[in-house]
């Protein structure tokens, strides 16, 4: 009796193993599939519905930067904020 319980055991075990692998292989191939697609993305790839305004906004808040260090007067400063926003 007690050969036959071994057996049994023996293929639980084995059993449990092989289940034990096959999630460890899919684990593996989700993270490479994760880094594949991170290291083709282009970093310069604007967010979806994005409009390009970020480069917009930070040209405005350099020249607001060199309004408020005194290096433009009010008519220069209103003057480039004006071009900005037209182009």
């Amino acid at each position: 009796m007690m050969g036959g319980d071994m057996g049994m055991m023996g293929m639980m075990g084995m059993g449990l193993g092989m289940l034990l692998w096959t999630a460890l292989l899919i684990a593996l191939i989700a993270v490479a599939v994760v880094l594949v697609v991170r290291a083709t993305r282009r970093p310069t790839d604007a967010p979806r519905g994005g409009s390009g305004r970020r480069e917009d906004s930070s040209a405005e808040d350099e020249v607001r930067m060199r309004y408020a260090r005194g290096e433009l007067d009010t008519d220069e400063f209103r003057r480039r904020l004006q071009d900005l926003r037209e182009n």
